[in-house]
């Protein structure tokens, strides 16, 4: 799907279009890989890129499973399945769950309002479920029977249950948020929503082009 915000969703789309996919950029290649960019943090310390991706991943990742939990069977397992955590047959696994960039922008983006870190985990998780949704519906949309080396949940589970847990993990994003009972939580319900409606917009325009000569 089209890129919204880099605190929200970034979609995906074939090679041939204009936008990201859910696998690293060049993979395998080791300039890429090994690349080490320095961010600044809230302490105005210097970290490596990949320590606040694993950082991200390693503070988010609890939450996202406890709310992974939540859902009905067997979209607990479908959905269990995309991130990676189970293999097709239910076993567990310590499959490739993504590059945890928007977890990561969220934690920082706590720190730089003045938080900790922690703070942050409830949009976390938010956003990196929304992300995950426009994969799933993606996946289906075109087609691709890969993701992130490993079958999609559309060609192992079916259609029918690629559609469901993208909505529900759409569902449980706001659940996330709404839940904690604030203003600020309501404030981000209502922006994730805006812009999820935008990604949408983005990935019906995406499929709009598919059948036009000029964009």
């Amino acid at each position: 799907m089209t890129t919204v915000s880099t605190t929200t969703a970034t979609g995906t789309a074939r090679p041939a279009r204009t936008g990201t996919r859910g696998e690293p950029v060049n993979p395998g290649n080791p300039a890429v890989e090994n690349t080490a960019a320095s961010v600044g943090t809230a302490g105005g310390e210097k970290a490596d890129t990949l320590a606040l991706l694993e950082r991200g991943r390693t503070l988010s990742t609890p939450a996202l499973r406890a709310a992974v939990d939540r859902l009905a069977a067997p979209m607990d397992t479908v959905a269990a399945y995309h991130f990676g955590w189970i293999d097709a047959q239910g076993n567990p696994a310590d499959g490739d769950g993504g590059k945890a960039v928007r977890p990561a922008l969220a934690l920082l983006s706590a720190e730089a309002a003045g938080a900790a870190a922690e703070v942050g985990i409830p949009g976390a998780v938010a956003v990196e479920l929304v992300h995950n949704f426009s994969l799933l519906h993606d996946d289906l949309m075109d087609g691709d029977e890969q993701r992130r080396h490993r079958d999609t949940v559309w060609k192992v589970h079916g259609p029918a249950q690629a559609i469901l847990v993208g909505d529900a993990l759409f569902a449980l994003a706001n659940e996330v948020l709404l839940e904690l009972g604030t203003v600020e939580a309501g404030r981000a319900a209502r922006r994730l929503t805006t812009a999820t409606r935008k990604l949408i917009d983005g990935q019906a325009q995406d499929i709009s082009y598919e059948h036009r000569e000029r964009v």
